[in-house]
């Protein structure tokens, strides 16, 4: 008799306490699981217009039984249609991964669909969106190791076209007399963009300076995340100076410091190229005065492998009638150590000596 009391007082108070708290907070649901993933494994950086698209593609197949699918990969012209399309039929695996590889030509086209399909059900897909040279740059967000577009989540791929380096040799040009002819009274009236890990003092030059990055390793190329930065910047101060009812070039020039962040994660030469040809070819259709490119400054790099990415940037800059900028000056031991008086410890960015001598290099730029 006395435990009935108890319980009943306990079943009374729990009641009131309820009562009081509202309805009890319900138990967070667990997502489920789709029956299949689409995962991008290899997709370029960027990719010349006479090349056909090669990629790799993983299935993850979560249904514990063995599936089989269609994979459809179509490439879109502007207006919609499909110009070419490859059909895959797989055998996806009851547990772990099955590869998909693609091999398309891309010429004409501005999208690109990978769509998984079962019977007539779509039950994955990815787009990418085939950027062409005269076509914007949109707004960009990093997501799963791929460039995207903000508003849509395609994944974002520049295409250019190849070109040949001209017979005149522009290699490391001085870089003091590239811009004697740009006619500005203001160091504003131009862009420059320097690696964020320089750590310059933009008050103490009176540039301009935009900071490129830091960058930090997440699966796309910083020579890509480099040409995402400038060609926006570019384009927000055009769009300004435009509506601001300024006639002529929006620009008066551009100096381009590109990232050394290429360096630590050993951007694939090829690689690092395209994008660059695909950056540089944007920038000689704005309205810019002179264009002048250095190329990646890191003391401490395998020499080899500094000269094969210096090589990729003065083939480009020729080929695309840009100037290159030589900052071999700034790769002196001494403006990289750690401690001025002593040598063997080096930072990834120049000591207090060598930023003031970056900082006048770059004021030697302007006129």
């Amino acid at each position: 008799m006395k435990l009935f009391k108890h319980l009943l007082l306990a079943s009374v108070i729990a009641a009131a306490v309820c009562a009081a708290d509202g309805p009890p907070t319900p138990l967070p649901t667990v997502p489920q699981k789709a029956p299949f993933y689409l995962i991008v494994d290899y997709l370029p950086a960027a990719i010349y217009d006479s090349d056909a698209l090669v990629a790799s593609l993983r299935i993850e197949n979560t249904t514990g039984k063995e599936a089989k699918l269609d994979g459809v990969c179509s490439a879109l012209d502007a207006k919609g249609a499909a110009k070419e399309e490859r059909k895959n039929a797989l055998t996806v695996a009851a547990s772990g991964f099955t590869h998909w590889p693609i091999n398309i030509p891309i010429d004409g086209c501005t999208q690109l669909h990978f769509n998984l399909k079962q019977g007539e059900q779509s039950v994955a897909s990815v787009k990418v969106r085939l950027l062409q040279e005269e076509a914007p740059w949109p707004a960009t967000r990093i997501t799963g190791g791929h460039l995207q577009v903000a508003d849509t989540g395609e994944i974002l791929l520049p295409v250019t076209s190849k070109v040949k380096a001209a017979d005149e040799d522009r290699a490391f040009a001085p870089i003091k007399s590239i811009l004697h002819k740009v006619a500005t009274s203001s160091a504003a009236a131009g862009l420059v963009f320097v690696p964020a890990r320089w750590r310059l003092n933009a008050a103490e030059t009176g540039l301009q300076l935009n900071t490129l990055g830091p960058i930090l390793p997440n699966g796309v190329p910083p020579v890509l995340c480099a040409a995402d930065q400038v060609l926006t910047r570019a384009a927000a101060v055009i769009a300004a100076n435009a509506k601001a009812g300024q006639a002529g070039v929006a620009v008066q020039y551009i100096v381009l410091c590109l990232p050394p962040e290429d360096f630590d994660v050993a951007t694939d030469p090829r690689v690092y190229r395209t994008v660059l040809d695909a950056l540089l070819a944007r920038l000689n259709l704005l309205p810019l005065g002179k264009v002048v490119v250095v190329p990646p400054i890191q003391y401490g790099v395998r020499e080899k492998y500094r000269q094969t990415i210096w090589r990729e940037v003065r083939e480009s800059t020729a080929g695309h009638r840009i100037r290159m900028g030589d900052g071999s000056e700034l790769l002196e031991e001494r403006l990289w150590r750690v401690d001025m008086s002593s040598s063997g410890a080096y930072g990834q960015a120049p000591n207090a000596g060598g930023l003031k001598k970056t900082e006048q290099w770059l004021l030697n730029l302007i006129p």
